[in-house]
């Protein structure tokens, strides 16, 4: 019961709360006069001084001493044995010291009880952060050692037959081999990259390099192919609109990069993936639609923190870190990313970029035929 009270005059403020406690000192200075000298109630002037003490602080707490004193003194003058003795103004610097005894032991216990609530509260936070970090690491140790181990092994192995059986080989087998420990190569730097930014993201010390006003359509355009290039694998672009955005183009080809590789790790291997960009309400988005499983809806929101991957990725390589750093450098640039089912099946990952108000006007070259010539 106490503490529902507490409760709702906590939620008060502190004009109310001490509205509250003067209109229980009217009401008690009330029963003190009604019921005549022979009866005191001054005692009870405590509870409206005490409350407002422990919800209010020391300066409200002698505001309602002071006013429960002179409320005392004015109900027992009022009597005429009273006007002409010391005792009503005597009981009144009596009372007073009472009250602000009263006062100071309240304010000083809801101190102590405040520091140590304080302190419940950074152990238990100390407590979770220190479980999270537990898991984390636990989860991490469990994603590098299969996503460092695979590609290091590739380029151990090859540099191993190169070492060794360097005269016995072709050269397109020559040339493989190398392919191999510089495509492993770049898994692992990209790895390390990637954990970095997580790091300096969780850090806070992680800015865009240069947000400058960007055609995003031919930047897009741009890395898609640059992509599809390098890792053999088709794009297919579909509406690409004309839109200059405030970007960092180094972020923004971060994540259609990451959003690529994502959609090809996930996809049959003959599976089509597609590149949109398409003006909305105040900005762009751009989408990579995959033919992949499809992401479930309970994990829609999941999917983009750190390490989490969806159902039945364990033969997938990856950490789960690609989608988290899509999400957070989306942030950074004022947009949000998100995941939606595609009608036909599979994923349509999606960010909104912002859209540079005064560069609406900008004859640009439709994307849309630039795309159709590469």
């Amino acid at each position: 019961m106490l503490r529902r009270i507490e409760a709702f005059l906590g939620r008060r403020s502190r004009l109310e709360l001490l509205g509250l406690a003067l209109i229980g000192v009217a009401i008690v200075g009330v029963v003190d006069f009604v019921s005549g000298p022979h009866m005191g109630f001054a005692t009870f002037y405590l509870i409206p001084v005490g409350v407002g003490a422990w919800l209010g602080g020391r300066r409200t707490g002698y505001f309602l001493a002071a006013v429960a004193s002179l409320a005392a003194l004015a109900g027992d003058i009022q009597f005429a044995e009273a006007r002409h003795s010391l005792y009503p103004y005597w009981n009144t610097s009596i009372r007073m010291g009472l009250y602000v005894v009263v006062v100071e032991l309240l304010v000083n216990t809801k101190d102590r009880f405040d520091r140590e609530h304080q302190v419940a509260e950074r152990e238990r936070e100390t407590r979770r952060r220190l479980e999270e970090l537990d898991v984390l690491k636990d989860t991490f140790l469990r994603a590098v050692s299969h996503d460092v181990r695979n590609p290091l092994s590739a380029v151990v192995g090859s540099a191993s037959i190169l070492q060794q059986r360097s005269d016995d080989l072709s050269p397109e087998q020559s040339a493989a081999l190398v392919d191999a420990i510089v495509r492993s190569g770049r898994q692992i730097t990209r790895l390390i990259e990637e954990l970095l930014d997580v790091e300096k993201i969780r850090g806070r010390a992680f800015e865009p390099d240069a947000v400058v006003s960007s055609d995003l359509s031919s930047l897009v355009t741009g890395v898609a192919n640059e992509w599809s290039a390098t890792r053999g694998r088709p794009v297919t672009f579909g509406d690409v609109d004309r839109v200059v955005a405030r970007v960092d183009p180094v972020l923004m080809q971060r994540i259609l990069e990451n959003l690529l590789d994502n959609a090809a790790k996930y996809s049959p291997p003959q599976g089509r993936i597609w590149v949109l960009v398409v003006r909305g309400a105040g900005g762009a988005i751009l989408a990579v639609d995959d033919e992949g499983p499809g992401v479930p809806r309970e994990m829609r929101s999941a999917i983009f923190e750190l390490f989490e991957r969806g159902q039945g990725t364990a033969t997938v390589p990856g950490m789960g870190l690609g989608l988290h750093l899509v999400a957070r450098f989306s942030e950074m640039l004022g947009g949000r990313a998100w995941v939606e089912p595609r009608p036909e099946g599979g994923s349509s990952f999606r960010v909104f970029v912002p859209e540079v108000e005064s560069l609406r006007s900008l004859d640009l070259e439709p994307l849309a035929e630039a795309a159709r010539r590469h």
